[in-house]
């Protein structure tokens, strides 16, 4: 099995981007709160 680096991420709908930075909004709210 052979992998090539770096992977390429496939394309995003709206919808899963959307999505994406809705979590990564959420995610460095909690961050800081749960680990800092």
């Amino acid at each position: 099995m052979t992998s090539s680096w770096p992977k390429t991420l496939p394309v995003l709908t709206v919808e899963q981007q959307r999505i994406r930075d809705d979590f990564m909004h959420y995610w460095h709210e909690v961050l800081p709160r749960k680990y800092g």
